[in-house]
């Protein structure tokens, strides 16, 4: 793992299948929106073994037209959504605030949940970002230290617990302490609404 600046890692690692999967995914979704991966898949990509059957993503809120391009365009691609079928159906649970979920022609598992970023804290995830760089590829994933204190204060399952101790290891020496402090702050001020 190699800090290109504060906002880019390169990670040299031979590609799984769900990293496969994912990339799949955001090459097509990169075309029509900014997003911004979260949650269990961002500690599975830097080397904690676990299952996971989905990956999180927010994105900024589309038109209804700007939605129904990336929906063809995955559509084009194998992708379907598992919710519900027809673009205008998908935008209107997305519009509703329901999550919809992708997944490859055929298969339900994994799959990708999409939301729109609406929420303050959505938003504030999108606006602080890192750029992780695998050979040719990119994803764009929140940070780490956003990572580690919503898993630890905001959700607090066994799994998340984990999910964030793994990530405090692998990143103890990069880790910004008093952004992750002041994070765990502001989520345990109950100021962000989840």
């Amino acid at each position: 793992m190699e800090f290109i600046d504060n906002r880019t890692i390169k990670i040299d690692k031979e590609l799984n299948e769900l990293d496969k999967f994912v990339l799949e995914f955001v090459d097509v979704l990169q075309k029509h929106a900014k997003y911004v991966i979260i949650s269990g898949y961002v500690s599975i990509l830097f080397g904690r073994s676990r299952a996971t059957e989905d990956i999180d993503i927010f994105i900024d809120e589309l038109t209804k037209e700007g939605f129904l391009a990336l929906y063809s365009d995955l559509e084009k691609n194998g992708w379907w959504c598992v919710n519900i079928e027809g673009g205008k159906g998908t935008f209107e649970y997305l519009n509703d605030n329901v999550g919809v979920r992708f997944a490859k022609r055929g298969e339900a598992i994994p799959n990708i949940e999409i939301k729109f970023a609406r929420k303050k804290f959505d938003k504030d995830t999108m606006n602080d970002t890192i750029s992780v760089l695998i050979g040719k590829d990119k994803m764009i994933i929140s940070t780490i230290e956003q990572q580690i204190a919503y898993k630890k204060i905001a959700l607090g399952d066994e799994k998340d617990m984990e999910d964030a101790k793994h990530l405090e290891e692998v990143f103890k020496d990069f880790l910004d302490k008093e952004k992750l402090r002041k994070m765990e702050a502001l989520i345990r001020s109950g100021n962000y609404d989840f």
